[in-house]
């Protein structure tokens, strides 16, 4: 059964002649509100009603003054990025709350896959802190690719479901959770599962096996089949293509369209 298309995201976009990716405009080095406004200027222009952010990025982001989990929090940043989301929030834009972005690198500016053992402690931290302000929550940006197995992926959604609450007309609602990851590879001119989806996050955000800045030389068929087998496996619950192509030309919106009729699709990234 086709589900009604409840997410229109789209994370990739052109910044004074420069392709920006959104998931950094929180509080990231290399962020400032006139890109912020800039990019909830184009998410208007689109009609994108949800927008994914990350907050840990071992090379340009950090809440933290220093060590992770080891230092006092830079208050500078926590209200550039609070700001950001409720400016987005004024004009009927949700937020995807994403904690972790993989996977490690060498000579990290904001070292914190190295302290694996305080990861559990900022999720319930940052959960907490931002359920007043998400909509859903992410563990994190290709979670594939880091020190990260299923099972702990899956601990750490769970993690995420027994703080993400908040309160909705007097009632205390959960907020959903879940994480983005690459799980299909392409073999003898097949779609296979490379990786088992999360079994209790309550929805399944995705980047097709493509880089999205390859997106324009995959066939519209061959998306569709991929996002077609992960929707099959997901037990019902909604998948939201993330990224897929980065593109605005009438092609993307072509597949973004056909992904978005696809059973099981509630979100699409990207031009429509």
């Amino acid at each position: 059964m086709t589900m009604p298309l409840l997410v229109r995201s789209k994370i990739f976009w052109n910044y004074n002649g420069i392709l920006e990716c959104c998931w950094g405009h929180g509080w990231w080095d290399n962020t400032s509100v006139a890109k912020q406004d800039a990019y909830i200027r184009d998410c208007i222009k689109f009609n994108v009603n949800m927008v994914p952010h990350i907050l840990l990025n071992e090379a340009a982001a950090s809440p933290f003054t220093g060590e992770f989990m080891a230092s006092g929090v830079d208050n500078r940043k926590v209200d550039l990025m609070v700001k950001y989301i409720e400016r987005l929030k004024s004009h009927g834009i949700g937020s995807a709350i994403g904690l972790v972005d993989c996977p490690q690198i060498s000579n990290p500016k904001y070292g914190f896959w190295n302290h694996l053992d305080r990861l559990a402690p900022f999720i319930e931290i940052a959960v907490k802190a931002f359920s007043p302000l998400a909509d859903c929550f992410l563990l994190g940006c290709e979670t594939c690719r880091g020190p990260l197995t299923i099972e702990l992926v899956e601990e750490g959604i769970g993690l995420m479901q027994s703080n993400a609450f908040k309160t909705i007309n007097g009632e205390r609602v959960r907020i959903p959770c879940g994480t983005h990851e690459v799980y299909v590879g392409w073999k003898n001119g097949k779609p296979y599962m490379k990786r088992r989806l999360p079994r209790n996050a309550d929805f399944i955000a995705i980047e097709t096996c493509n880089h999205p800045f390859d997106g324009c030389n995959v066939s519209i068929a061959d998306m569709c089949t991929e996002v077609s087998l992960i929707a099959s496996n997901a037990g019902g619950r909604g998948v939201w293509v993330v990224e897929s192509n980065e593109k605005e030309d009438d092609y993307a919106r072509q597949q973004n369209r056909a992904l978005a009729e696809l059973p099981g699709v509630i979100g699409v990234g990207g031009v429509m």
